[in-house]
């Protein structure tokens, strides 16, 4: 049974079920159902984005992202779901089933937050693989979390079953539901446009989080830095309120609050996650709490209706408003703060409209996943009967940030 997580994972499809006639693997489709507010996808021989509002067939080369308030579920026939949160971008690289190969899925993640539900029994000729601009992070599971910070951090968490997590240097971490890995990606500055697997594996580094976290400098840093990172990549009043929580902070009242007293309320929760004092730190309630905040309190918050099929243009057109669709209406004074803001104050940023903060170097993420493209199949072969893992072929295409222009 195999999954890897440049992330990778194997399944058993029910006999008979989409078996080609053919050994050659068959390329098919995957299924798009948005679930709520701005979700967008764009095919791989186009450079427009799409608005979604009913479920959409996903073929290899097409990219998926969601605005502020966007929540989708990718299916897969034979047992893969994947739950594709808000500023959340993704890739469908490979989908084949053949008669000897069995299926393959490959997907890459960019930013954001996904969960991967395999739901059917996994076997050695199936690969089901999430590739992370990180290097050489794999994995093996049926069902994980994945997390992807806008400045390319990463964290993988189990929730089901053992997650298999092999580090750029082939150091092979046993995670489940109990523990965690947080891999950091130290970017230059100025980041180049691309990069190679060399200054990829020299650069990154994983941590194994695990009891005791006190003790071991680089776990306790690692909490920090995690929490952190969940903080500033959406900054929005539910994540705010389990956060204080989870700090045993007091509760803050965010509505009617000025510019200055929310900056105060929000440099407090980074401040107090700085001195955290971990001596008591549970590490599996922790983790259990944040399984629990984005499969139900997050998720239960999502629930904007779908908005018209020109919101995200960037342009506030006939019909549009800021609450049917805030994409267009944020003012983007605040976008490049280093603070992916999805609803915070008046400001609803996304990759959709404000790269600068939630995607700011899609060139080099996308340079670093198909640097990682290289694994091969379990047992030697190809996926899809291919050489290897396909790179990746066609191009972000982010929404350059600008300010939104009123229609006349």
């Amino acid at each position: 049974m195999a999954i890897f997580l440049i992330l990778c994972t194997v399944l058993m499809l029910a006999g008979g079920m989409l078996v080609t006639s053919t050994v050659a693997a068959q390329t098919f489709a995957a299924s798009l159902i948005p679930q709520a507010g701005l979700v967008q996808y764009r095919a791989s021989n186009s450079d427009q984005w799409k608005n979604l509002s009913e479920t959409q067939l996903i073929r290899p080369g097409d990219q998926i992202r969601t605005g502020n308030d966007g929540m989708a579920k990718l299916n897969v026939v034979g047992g893969i779901e994947i739950d594709i949160y808000p500023t959340t971008m993704v890739e469908l690289n490979a989908l084949s089933l053949g008669q000897e190969s069995g299926q393959t899925f490959i997907l890459s993640h960019y930013v954001g937050h996904i969960f991967a539900n395999i739901t059917r029994t996994l076997a050695d000729s199936d690969l089901v693989q999430v590739i992370l601009p990180l290097a050489g992070t794999r994995v093996r599971g049926t069902q994980f979390w994945t997390f992807v910070h806008p400045q390319l951090h990463v964290a993988v968490i189990g929730q089901e079953n053992d997650v298999e997590v092999t580090d750029a240097n082939d150091q092979v971490y046993t995670v489940d539901p109990e523990k965690f890995v947080y891999g950091v990606l130290q970017l230059p500055d100025p980041v180049p446009t691309c990069t190679t697997k060399d200054f990829l594996k020299e650069n990154s580094r994983q941590v194994f989080v695990e009891v005791p976290v006190v003790g071991t400098v680089e776990r306790e840093s690692a909490i920090r830095d995690f929490l952190t990172d969940f903080v500033n990549s959406n900054v929005n009043p539910v994540m705010r309120a389990f956060v204080r929580s989870f700090l045993n902070m007091e509760p803050s009242t965010l509505e009617g609050m000025t510019v200055e007293e929310d900056d105060r309320d929000l440099r407090e929760i980074f401040s107090t996650i700085q001195t955290l004092n971990l001596t008591n730190f549970d590490l599996s309630k922790f983790l259990s709490d944040y399984r629990s905040y984005w499969a139900s309190t997050y998720r239960s918050a999502l629930t904007a209706l779908f908005p018209a099929a020109v919101c995200g243009n960037l342009q506030q057109d006939p019909g549009e408003t800021a609450e049917n669709c805030p994409t267009d209406f944020d003012t983007l004074e605040a976008c490049g703060n280093n603070l992916c803001e999805t609803n915070r104050l008046d400001r609803r940023e996304s990759v959709v409209n404000c790269p600068a903060d939630c995607l700011p170097y899609p060139g080099f993420a996308q340079c670093a996943l198909r640097e990682l493209g290289g694994v091969t199949q379990p047992g030697g072969g190809e996926p899809g009967g291919g050489g290897g893992i396909p790179v990746i072929t066609s191009t972000p295409v982010p929404v350059s940030t600008r300010t939104p222009t009123p229609s006349l």
